[in-house]
């Protein structure tokens, strides 16, 4: 996998996880991350994650009279759409399909649905 291509993936798991950031989300992605990395790569793109976390900028210009919920919808909708372009050319469905299970697993890190039983 490019690094590009890996910088966008670890951009858009930030998007995701922005708010709220567990140790058990930066262990999704680090699963993630050492399926295509050695530890010192690992190390490198954990700290872009927290970077892309820290700054997540606006891709456009505001849009007049949106509130800041809307335009930060707005702003990240953008982004994922670029991202997903790139990851959408670049990757095996094989690897799409990990990549969907990982972002999925972030989504719902930590989660508890009020109709979940615990066994």
């Amino acid at each position: 996998m490019s690094e590009e291509l890996l910088k966008a993936i670890i951009q858009f798991f930030a998007i995701v996880a922005k708010e709220r950031i567990t140790e058990d989300e930066r262990t999704i992605i680090k699963d993630f991350l050492s399926l295509h990395l050695n530890q010192d790569g690992l190390r490198y793109y954990l700290n872009l994650f927290d970077d892309f976390c820290k700054s997540n900028k606006p891709v456009q210009a505001q849009i007049a009279n949106l509130d800041e919920a809307t335009q930060e919808f707005v702003d990240d909708w953008a982004q994922i759409m670029q991202i997903a372009r790139k990851v959408n050319q670049a990757l095996t469905m094989q690897q799409k399909a990990v990549l969907v299970i990982k972002i999925i697993e972030l989504v719902l890190q930590g989660r508890i649905f009020p109709n979940d039983k615990v066994i």
